[in-house]
């Protein structure tokens, strides 16, 4: 699987760059509770790319993961430290100058992965494609976190930020970025997530939005985490039982309660990273 910066200039040359999907992974560096490594959204949407990219070859499809880019938009996040921000127009800038540094180089297909779901980058696609009509196109899929969540575990459990499925990814892929003793209990409390202004440390004690404590390895490593192909068709919930080592390890600490819909819910996404 090739990744764009481990190949030298003529290595990239020798491509076939109009048949190449080249995947563009956005990250974000940002708060994920008081118990996971605020590059939680960078090195996911890193390797799963890295997974997708590897997914496509099998297939036939040559595939270039670009390098993470591991800042983005977080206002939200001000409130608890540990992040870097930046402005929209200067985060849509820098994928515009990316996009056409590839095409100048005659890359034409391209995926870009929202390493966090507050990105916002539909206008951006929509004015790309108009302007690159018949000559390049990108493609900003949706993420299907809360779809491969409620296929392996519990579908009751409520998410949104830092929660379970987050959790569990970095149990499975790198569990020395997780605190076990500082996860925190369920968070009641919802922000609004469409409000990119908001702050969410007003509602949200510890930053994470929903429940933490339901983690595991173990759904995390059965999905693959690929988003392209989804979660095995042979997994339900019914096959995985939530660890409760997590329980109660973590600051007694709980936001105001606002009701908080269970995932899957259509009054908010489900799934933040």
């Amino acid at each position: 699987m090739p990744l764009f910066a481990a190949l030298t200039y003529e290595e990239l040359n020798s491509l076939e760059r109009d048949e190449t999907v080249v995947l563009v992974p956005t990250g974000c560096t940002e708060q994920q509770g008081p118990h996971l490594s605020v590059d939680f959204d960078t090195w996911f949407a890193a390797e799963l790319c890295e997974a997708v990219a590897e997914r496509l070859e099998s297939r036939g499809v040559v595939a270039l993961v670009l390098p993470t880019t591991p800042f983005g938009p977080t206002p939200e996040h001000r409130g608890y430290g540990g992040y870097v921000n930046l402005r929209q127009d200067t985060f849509e800038r820098l994928l515009e100058d990316v996009l056409e540094s590839l095409i100048a180089q005659g890359f034409r297909r391209f995926v870009i992965w929202r390493g966090c779901g507050g990105h916002r980058l539909s206008e951006l696609a929509h004015r790309f494609n108009a302007a690159h009509t018949g000559a390049a196109r990108v493609w900003v899929p949706d993420h299907p976190y809360n779809e491969v969540w409620c296929a392996l575990a519990d579908p009751d459990v409520p998410g949104g930020h830092a929660d379970s499925f987050a959790t569990s990814i970095a149990l499975a892929r790198h569990r020395e970025r997780v605190r076990p003793d500082r996860v925190p209990p369920p968070s009641e409390a919802t922000p609004d997530f469409a409000d990119s202004a908001a702050d969410w440390s007003l509602v949200s004690a510890t930053g994470v939005v929903g429940d933490p404590t339901r983690a595991s390895a173990e759904p995390a490593s059965a999905s693959g985490h690929k988003p392209s192909s989804g979660p095995p068709r042979s997994s339900s919930a019914s096959q995985w039982k939530p660890s409760n080592s997590l329980r109660g390890t973590g600051p007694d600490r709980r936001a105001k309660a606002v009701d908080p819909p269970r995932r899957g819910s259509r009054r908010r996404p489900a799934r933040r990273t």
